[in-house]
């Protein structure tokens, strides 16, 4: 934590670190679930963190940090590829974030890997008659300036990230909103505050109720 603080953000050196194994790991063992990058990345000053939903967006976000002029720091889980791009990857634009889907009732903002899950959800959630949005929250900071035009135009915000509620993705959501009053709408959904055993991803997403089922059922409970 020292080395990149004073080391490389104080001095806004162009430093790209490359964080696999972030969120859930799997079966390596208790000691590598990546739960707290977030957190503690989120506080110093200059850094930029990018969370890729997927490989093709990883590769698009290591192109993008050949024109950030400092630090900037992105978070992957382990796991497969899959798809690759095309090449060569076009750059994305820092701090803007990816909407894909629109939603009246709840607006999803999900990091990393929980993308997919989210977006599972949204259509459980859609046959159960509840309008929800989810959007692609890559990065992590800088956030998006669309945050509280999205939170004004719903009923609900709910933030969903592989990584501690203390001092993550979600608390970011909510002191940008509680700024303008809208913090009464966000609920975070993120991972608990205890050490996760060691298991497939899936299963200890399951575990700990962040599988899209289970988050099928938490973020209706929202709106009970």
């Amino acid at each position: 934590f020292d080395q990149i603080t004073m080391d490389v953000a104080l001095h806004e050196l162009p430093v790209l670190f490359l964080l696999d194994r972030a969120g859930v790991t799997g079966p390596d063992g208790a000691s590598h679930h990546g739960a707290f990058d977030l957190s503690y990345l989120r506080m110093i000053p200059n850094m930029v963190i990018g969370a890729p939903s997927d490989a093709v967006e990883l590769c698009a976000m290591v192109e993008t940090a050949l024109g950030v002029d400092g630090p900037m720091a992105i978070r992957f889980p382990k796991g497969p590829a899959g798809s690759l791009p095309g090449f060569p990857v076009e750059p994305l634009e820092v701090g803007v974030w990816e909407e894909l889907r629109p939603g009246v009732d709840v607006m999803v903002l999900a990091v990393g890997r929980m993308v997919e899950p989210s977006m599972k959800a949204a259509l459980m959630l859609e046959q159960q008659g509840i309008s929800v949005g989810v959007v692609n929250a890559r990065w992590v900071k800088p956030m998006d300036r669309r945050l509280t035009e999205w939170a004004r135009a719903v009923s609900h915000v709910v933030t969903i990230e592989d990584n501690v509620l203390s001092g993550g993705f979600g608390e970011g959501v909510m002191e940008i909103l509680s700024s303008e009053g809208l913090a009464g709408k966000v609920h975070t959904i993120g991972l608990p505050d205890r050490f996760l055993p060691a298991g497939a991803a899936g299963e200890v997403l399951e575990s700990v109720a962040m599988d899209a089922d289970a988050l099928t059922r938490r973020i209706a409970a929202f709106l009970a």
